[in-house]
């Protein structure tokens, strides 16, 4: 789905690292669809609470605190080659939820995405789970690139 030179943006989700069901997306800026009206963009569980969190500022202050304290949240930009070492191995990992997206080269300096088209993952899990996938990163991906804006540490 990543290769498909046609479409402007494609998603994978995933709840759960170690399940076997996945949501597959593809969308392409001149279809039908776009003519006749912009399709919602989807979400999961996670974004929807997320967004119904972000609507009270007490309770949103409450979430962000609750998620600093005890979850992991990162973006990885993955060339293609390190998709594939992710990929093998992301199953046995503890993480709750994966969006993998298409991002596009943009020639941008400084920009993981520069010089060739990536794979952004959008990992959550627990911080207990942290330092096993922190290990995994430092031991089979060590030059991916990170999103710093979205990196819990």
């Amino acid at each position: 789905m990543f290769t498909d030179a046609e479409a402007s943006n494609v998603e994978i989700r995933k709840n759960k690292a170690a399940s076997t069901s996945i949501d597959l997306r593809r969308y392409y800026a001149d279809s039908a669809a776009t003519a006749t009206g912009a399709l919602k963009m989807p979400r999961d569980s996670i974004g929807r609470v997320w967004d119904r969190l972000e609507e009270t500022p007490i309770v949103s202050w409450l979430f962000h605190w609750f998620v600093r304290t005890f979850a992991f949240h990162v973006e990885l930009f993955l060339k293609a080659d390190e998709f594939v070492i992710f990929w093998k191995h992301h199953q046995t990992m503890p993480i709750s939820k994966i969006q993998l997206r298409k991002v596009l080269q943009d020639g941008i300096t400084n920009s993981a995405c520069a010089h060739e088209n990536c794979i952004s993952a959008d990992l959550f899990m627990t911080r207990s789970n942290r330092e096993v996938f922190v290990n995994f990163v430092s031991t089979h991906l060590p030059n991916v690139r990170f999103n710093p804006g979205k990196q819990s540490l």
